[in-house]
C-alpha cells in the first residue's frame, strides 16, 4: 500500500513538472536573450552615428517574434536617440515607432523571426555618450507569439572612446625683414595697329566723316583754280591777238605793193 502510493506521488510530479515545463516554455515565460551584441560603427563620444545590435531569440517554443512583437531597447545614459531615427529588422524597414526620444527606442518587428534565429536591428540615428569607457545597453521583446515576453537582457560590453587629435606645428613664426614693394605704373596697353596700306585701311580713310566745312573749302579751292585758269587763258588770248593782227596785216601789204619793171 505504501509503494503504490509513493509511485502515484512520483507519477503525479512527474506528470506536474512536465506540464509546467510544457507551459513555460508555450508562454515563453520572460525568458532572457540568447546573447545581445553590440557595434557602433562610429565608437567616438558626441557622434552621430548607427547601431547594429544582434539579438538572439531563445530557443523555447512560443518565443518566436512576429510583426506584433515590441522590441524596447533602452541605451545608457548620455547617449541621445534622435526623433527622426530610423533602422531595419533583418533588412526589413522599421515603420512603426512606438517611441523615439532620450535614450530609449521602441517598435513593432517588422518581419517574424523564429526561435533560436538573430534579430538584426540596425538603428540609424543614434549619438553616442559625451563620456567614454565601457558601455553596455538591454533589449526585451513583448508580445511573442505565445503573448509572453522576452526578458529585458543586459548586451555585451562595449567601448566608446575619445577622438584622437591630429598633432599640429607648434613653430613659432620668426620675424624677417621683407622688403616694401614700390608701386609701379601700370602700362597703358595700346591698340594694335593693322599693316600700313592694307585694304582695311584705305576703307576705314574713305568712311571717315567729311563735315560741312571741308565740302566748302574745297569748293572754293576749286573755284579758285578755275579762276586762275581762266584768267591766264584769257591773257595770253589778249597779247597774243594784236601780235596775230600786225602780221596779217603786213602779209597782206607786201602782197598788194607793185613789182618794179626793168628798164
Amino acid at each position: 500500500m505504501l509503494t503504490q502510493r509513493c509511485a502515484l506521488t512520483v507519477a503525479t510530479g512527474a506528470m506536474f513538472a512536465v506540464f509546467a515545463s510544457s507551459a513555460w516554455a508555450y508562454n515563453c515565460g520572460g525568458r532572457p536573450w540568447q546573447s545581445v551584441l553590440v557595434e557602433p560603427s562610429y565608437a567616438t563620444t558626441a557622434t552621430s552615428t548607427a547601431y547594429t545590435i544582434q539579438a538572439t531569440v531563445p530557443t523555447l517554443a512560443g518565443c518566436n517574434a512576429t510583426t506584433s512583437t515590441e522590441i524596447d531597447i533602452a541605451f545608457p545614459s548620455d547617449t541621445v536617440v534622435s526623433p527622426s531615427a530610423t533602422g531595419t529588422v533583418n533588412g526589413n524597414s522599421i515603420t512603426n515607432f512606438l517611441s523615439r526620444s532620450g535614450t530609449t527606442v521602441a517598435f513593432l518587428s517588422p518581419v517574424a523571426v523564429a526561435t533560436n534565429q538573430t534579430v538584426a536591428i540596425v538603428l540609424q540615428g543614434i549619438t553616442n555618450p559625451t563620456s567614454p569607457g565601457s558601455k553596455t545597453l538591454t533589449v526585451v521583446a513583448l508580445h511573442t507569439s505565445s503573448g509572453g515576453p522576452i526578458g529585458q537582457t543586459t548586451s555585451a560590453s562595449y567601448v566608446i572612446v575619445v577622438p584622437s587629435l591630429t598633432p599640429t606645428s607648434t613653430n613659432s613664426p620668426t620675424d624677417s625683414p621683407t622688403a616694401t614693394a614700390t608701386p609701379s605704373r601700370p602700362a597703358r596697353a595700346r591698340p594694335a595697329r593693322s599693316a600700313r596700306g592694307s585694304k582695311t585701311n584705305r576703307v576705314a580713310r574713305s568712311l571717315r566723316p567729311t563735315t560741312w566745312t571741308t565740302l566748302y573749302e574745297s569748293s572754293c579751292r576749286a573755284r579758285v583754280r578755275f579762276l586762275r585758269a581762266a584768267c591766264s587763258r584769257s591773257i595770253s588770248t589778249a597779247v597774243r591777238a594784236p601780235r596775230q593782227q600786225q602780221r596779217r596785216v603786213s602779209l597782206v601789204t607786201s602782197k598788194a605793193a607793185p613789182t618794179p619793171s626793168a628798164t
